[in-house]
């Protein structure tokens, strides 16, 4: 009995190995991959809270409610009082990265309308 399941095995073994393989093959060169320069990463856009933003920048929440009311980094919406944060948009936000000193003075001066800074000689 034993040498007969053994034998069985080893015939549906040698019978079922070579379609098996024929059939993965065939899926392989059905399926051109991509090479690795076109390859491209999905982008993931998670919603998340304030833990989504420590992952993403490692601030405490305190610094997160801090740049939040200040209007420093990006909200996706405000429901029932809870923050949600697009990762998306974060990681957009971090890779802009601080504003230069020239943009931060033509926002003051746009954000001051017709005023004229006053300059020391």
């Amino acid at each position: 009995m034993i040498t007969e399941d053994i034998s069985l095995k080893s015939f549906f073994a040698a019978l079922l190995t070579p379609i098996v393989q024929s059939a993965v093959q065939a899926e392989f060169d059905r399926r051109p991959f991509p090479s690795a320069s076109n390859q491209s990463t999905p982008r993931s856009n998670r919603i998340g809270g304030t833990e989504l933003v420590k992952e993403l920048t490692g601030y405490s929440d305190s610094t997160i409610y801090n740049k939040v009311s200040k209007n420093e980094i990006p909200v996706h919406s405000r429901e029932g009082g809870k923050l949600l944060f697009s990762e998306e948009q974060l990681r957009e936000w971090i890779s802009q990265g601080r504003p230069k000193n020239q943009e931060l003075t033509q926002s003051v001066d746009s954000f001051l309308g017709s005023r004229k800074r006053r300059t020391a000689a």
